[in-house]
């Protein structure tokens, strides 16, 4: 793509050279393999624009056009990650609002979301975070994050891929193993047939479990991230929610989500979103979140 990422991300991130310069993504999407999603592509002068406009550092001028690419419809993984740049540029600014590092975080998250595969964009949102907290620390300000729910947190060491691939061989395991202990004529290989088998049922339940469990989770809800430097907790009627530390928290008491955070909304209603906390619900108001595009 020619919208450049060779901004020198370090720049972005309080000062700190973290990330070295040179990590830009000169091609086209359709030299990347993967497809623009939406309306029409950006030409090349609209790209060569925005790649200008990060270069000299008028990220206001990139905002604008990325951000009207994605009301649009336009789906990217290197825009969005551009995006990312431009907030992060503007954060380390004179032109800094407060919400960029939270916008930062979005488009990053979303361009991991595009690419799964994007460590850079996984390693720009670890480092953003970090910068997020230690600001925090210093103002010795306190903020909840809940743990994710065991079954995401599974699901985010391995893949829902690998989950099912298990579930496979634990189904042919089972299979073997049941043809073993029926046929097998020797105690002994239908002792190891039925321990294979139930070794295998074992296996295969699991799995499966798991992989239904992933297409559960991504169809009832929906990514996002906080983008106001803290969103109050609600309850369900919208009064302020007092969240006490406990098994599923992580962080002081508190009943505000730091900016940059990554919540999964179930459901809506009203300027109301409901999100999953720990091991329960709590509402946010649609207002401090921007959710996250996801290709179609």
């Amino acid at each position: 793509m020619t919208v450049y990422r060779a901004w020198c991300l370090g720049l972005a991130v309080l000062g700190a050279a973290w990330l070295p310069c040179g990590l830009g993504r000169a091609q086209s999407p359709a030299s990347t393999g993967a497809a623009v999603s939406g309306a029409a592509t950006p030409s090349a002068e609209d790209l060569a624009r925005v790649g200008a406009a990060l270069e000299r550092g008028a990220f206001s001028e990139a905002i604008a056009e990325l951000e009207l690419w994605s009301d649009r419809g336009l789906l990217h993984p290197d825009l969005s990650f551009d995006r990312g740049v431009a907030y992060l540029g503007r954060a380390e600014s004179p032109a800094k609002r407060r919400a960029d590092l939270g916008q930062a975080v979005a488009a990053f998250e979303e361009a991991r979301a595009l690419d799964p595969d994007d460590e850079q964009a996984a390693t720009v949102i670890e480092r953003i975070r970090e910068s997020i907290s230690r600001e925090r620390a210093k103002r010795d300000i306190d903020g909840v994050v809940a743990r994710p729910r065991l079954a995401r947190a599974l699901l985010g060491l391995v893949g829902e891929d690998i989950w099912a691939a298990l579930g496979a061989v634990g189904s042919v395991l089972a299979s073997v193993g049941l043809g073993l202990w029926i046929w097998a004529r020797s105690q002994r290989a239908r002792l190891a047939g039925g321990t294979a088998a139930a070794l295998g049922l074992l296996l295969g339940g699991l799995g499966v479990g798991m992989a239904l469990a992933g297409l559960r989770l991504r169809s009832g809800a929906t990514s996002a991230v906080v983008v106001v430097e803290e969103a109050r907790l609600l309850g369900g009627d919208g009064q302020a929610l007092k969240v006490a530390r406990g098994a599923s928290t992580l962080g002081e008491a508190s009943d505000r989500v730091p900016e940059g955070t990554l919540v999964f909304i179930r459901a809506e209603r009203g300027a109301l979103l409901q999100i999953e906390w720990g091991d329960h619900d709590a509402w946010l108001n649609a207002r401090d979140v921007r959710r996250l595009a996801a290709a179609p």
